[in-house]
């Protein structure tokens, strides 16, 4: 589930980035691939066939319902300095929009977008519309959004807690 997950969040970026390059003459480098002007159409679409590959492994798996208002509570341990260069003011109202798999998360000073699959939530810490290479894991429960973690950098694991959302309003 992770894997799979983990994969469809990744293409988004990569998405993102083919798509801001189309209109922004410059070269990127994805992996070891070189994209530029020219190539960045048929790029673009190969990594979108790429991204819709998953949604049926992902609809397979299936998938618990996250949406509904919450409130980030602080963790009790390893709690992360900052999210995004700046401290969250705790407790942190959060607000998350599900559409079948997708899921975005946003609140005062925290955004994330990416999927649920089965009781797993991974998120790329920034809105919808972002890019970056941290993510954010957590799990599904009847009461929230357990043990919300902050992957700073995915090469060496450096990790932190974020809280657990706990569910004021929403799907059960």
């Amino acid at each position: 589930m992770l894997k799979v997950a983990m994969q469809a969040v990744d293409l988004d970026d990569r998405i993102g980035l083919v798509r801001f390059l189309m209109t922004h003459p410059m070269t990127l480098t994805l992996g070891t691939e070189k994209v530029t002007q020219e190539n960045a159409k048929d790029v673009l679409a190969r990594l979108e066939r790429e991204r819709s590959s998953l949604d049926s492994p992902m609809e397979r798996m299936g998938t618990r319902d996250a949406g509904g208002d919450y409130t980030l509570g602080e963790p009790a341990a390893n709690k992360c300095k900052v999210f995004r260069d700046r401290p969250l003011q705790y407790p942190v109202k959060v607000s998350v929009v599900q559409t079948k798999q997708s899921v975005e998360l946003r609140g005062e000073g925290i955004d994330g977008c990416g999927y649920v699959v089965g009781n797993l939530v991974i998120l790329k810490d920034v809105s919808c519309t972002g890019t970056s290479p941290s993510r954010l894991l957590g799990v599904v429960t009847d009461t929230g959004i357990e043990d919300l973690t902050l992957i700073h950098d995915r090469t060496d694991n450096t990790s932190c807690k974020l809280g657990s959302l706990t569910r004021l309003t929403g799907p059960r």
